[in-house]
């Protein structure tokens, strides 16, 4: 772990919409940087299916910000 001096959290999401052409589910992807250092990191197929790329994206977001707090 780098010693940065650094404590600024910053979090990345995703998902790929439709993304298994089977179950037509959505994958969730995200993860968390501590002071450039990766502390936490999902990727998770999601339980419902989007009907749209926004509200794929949106349970990406979602899951993220649970994750961080």
């Amino acid at each position: 772990m780098a010693k940065n001096g650094r404590t600024q959290i910053i979090r990345y999401s995703d998902s790929n919409w439709v993304g298994n052409d089977i179950d037509r589910k959505s994958t969730t992807v995200y993860c968390m940087f501590v002071g450039g250092n990766l502390v936490s990191w999902r990727s998770k197929k999601q339980h419902v299916i989007a009907r749209s790329s926004a509200k794929s994206e949106y349970r990406a977001m979602t899951s993220a910000a649970c994750e961080l707090i």
